[in-house]
């Protein structure tokens, strides 16, 4: 964004009431100057700055996702936050395609340990983090062929509940379901089964507003027992 619309755009927002604004930004074009200068025009509200991290592993970031930042530039991004006292959203993508149907569980442990690694980041520069974890969906109308996606399907939503449990208790993490009407069938999206997945979606939903972990874990269907045998 061009800087004299930026500063309208902020000192506008300043002037309208809201509480916290939250921006994305790629981590190379975080600076000091830049966050402070955004703080300062944005007061009395609070700035949040989103950066898209998708995986703390970098052979996947760099190499399948092609987002070409290292975990050094992603930590040196977070101490800048932490200086001008901003917070820090990380965003985690949750089963990409690089994960066959097979590697589900190899899914699941990618996701919590970028979630814990990103709220071990917060903490090490006292930054109000939170995770934002996003299931990866496929639109109606996408890249991949066929043959791409001949193992694949996206994460099972009782994947997510996995996810969650394990790091509940580290942080605050937002589950990203909308899939913005791209998709048209359920299981082009994180899913349960036919009978639960719109109701699942419900419970994860509410989970993002109140965090109740025991709500979350009490849901139950028939078709948690098929899951817990496939990913064995």
């Amino acid at each position: 964004i061009p800087t004299v619309a930026r500063n309208e755009i902020l000192n506008y927002l300043s002037k309208s009431g809201i509480e916290t604004l939250r921006i994305e930004a790629r981590a190379q074009y975080i600076t000091l100057d830049r966050l402070r200068d955004a703080k300062e025009r944005l007061s009395p509200a609070n700035l949040e700055v989103a950066i898209g991290i998708e995986t703390t592993n970098t052979e996947i970031r760099e190499n399948w996702l092609n987002k070409k930042y290292s975990n050094g530039l992603i930590d040196k991004s977070v101490s800048l936050l932490g200086e001008s006292e901003v917070g820090f959203l990380g965003y985690v993508l949750f089963k990409p395609p690089v994960f066959d149907d097979d590697k589900e569980k190899e899914a699941i442990d990618d996701a919590i340990k970028s979630s814990l690694d990103i709220f071990d980041l917060g903490r090490k520069y006292s930054v109000p983090t939170r995770v934002g974890l996003n299931p990866f969906y496929l639109p109606d109308s996408n890249q991949y062929t066929p043959k791409d996606l001949e193992n694949y399907t996206p994460p099972s939503l009782w994947s997510v509940l996995e996810v969650i449990k394990k790091t509940h208790s580290s942080g605050t993490t937002f589950i990203g379901l909308n899939s913005e009407g791209l998709v048209s069938y359920y299981n082009r999206e994180a899913h349960g089964c036919e009978k639960c997945t719109s109701e699942f979606r419900n419970v994860l939903n509410d989970y993002n507003g109140d965090r109740d972990i025991e709500k979350l874990l009490s849901f139950y269907c028939d078709c948690k027992e098929n899951y817990v045998m496939i990913l064995k």
